[in-house]
C-alpha cells in the first residue's frame, strides 16, 4: 500500500489529483464524511464502504479488505469502466447541491436554528 501516513492541505490535494482511485472508509456510526463530497472533484473513482450516492454509478462499494483489494485490481485493469464511474461521480457532485454552503444549510435546517 506504500506510504500510509496522514496527509493534509496542498500535499493532500496533490496526492488526490494524481489518484485513479480514492479509497474511503467511514467510522462505525457515520453515514457520510467529507471525502464522499471532496473525492469526486478530483475525477478519481471512489471505493467506499458506505455512500450517500448511487453505488456502481457514482461510486463503488466494498464489503471487506479482500473485496477492496479485488475491486482495486479490477478497476485498475478496466480503465474505461473506472473512468465512467469517476466522471459520473464528478457530474453528480457538480450538478447537485453538494457545496460546503449546501451542506451547512442542510445541517442548519435539521437542527432548526432560527
Amino acid at each position: 500500500w506504500g506510504d500510509a501516513r496522514d496527509v493534509y492541505g496542498d500535499e493532500y490535494r496533490d496526492l488526490c489529483s494524481r489518484a485513479k482511485i480514492i479509497v474511503n472508509s467511514h467510522y462505525k456510526n457515520d453515514d457520510t464524511n467529507m471525502r464522499d463530497y471532496e473525492a469526486p472533484n478530483f475525477h478519481a473513482m471512489i471505493l467506499t464502504d458506505k455512500t450517500p450516492f448511487a453505488p456502481d454509478k457514482d461510486v463503488v462499494l466494498y464489503k471487506d479488505k479482500e473485496d477492496l483489494e479485488n475491486n482495486i485490481l479490477y478497476y485498475l485493469a478496466h480503465e474505461t469502466e473506472r473512468s465512467l464511474i469517476a466522471e459520473q461521480g464528478y457530474k453528480t457532485i457538480t450538478e447537485g447541491k453538494y457545496t460546503y454552503k449546501d451542506r451547512m444549510e442542510e445541517l442548519l435546517s435539521i437542527i432548526k436554528i432560527t
